[in-house]
């Protein structure tokens, strides 16, 4: 993922809330240029055929520090259940996966991509799906 590298003197606000990022290529980390107010909470990165996970505004985070970049972000494998590259994946959470009961309540949509309601467990789970 890049954001805002063509038009940086054009201020952009991000949140990234709930998400998982999971890049198993080479060298697949996130940029976000400095000009980018970025608000980053409970995420899964996952990226382990990279030196590092995200560039953002000069500070590199890797899989050692990533939790800096903000209150909930973890570094694990999410645990898909077929996760898949050209061909169709499930991305639901399988046992085990840090996902479960780690996202927040805030801006959390109702319901996930299946329409079951959120949350199951006893917290948010991170991602599009709930265990």
């Amino acid at each position: 993922m890049h954001v805002q590298y063509d038009y940086q003197s054009i201020p952009v606000n991000l949140t990234l809330r709930n998400t998982i990022f999971r890049g198993i290529g080479e060298n697949s980390p996130i940029f976000v240029s400095a000009g980018t107010n970025l608000t980053a909470d409970h995420n899964l990165f996952y990226t382990p055929k990279s030196e590092f996970v995200l560039d953002y505004g000069g500070t590199i985070y890797n899989a050692n520090n990533i939790n800096s970049l903000g209150s909930g972000n973890l570094y694990r494998d999410p645990l898909f259940v077929n996760p898949a590259f050209g061909t169709t994946g499930d991305y639901h959470l399988r046992d085990g996966s840090p996902a479960i009961d780690n996202g927040s309540s805030t801006d959390a949509p109702t319901d996930d991509l299946d329409g079951n309601p959120r949350p199951q467990g006893v917290g948010f789970d991170i991602g599009a799906y709930e265990r």
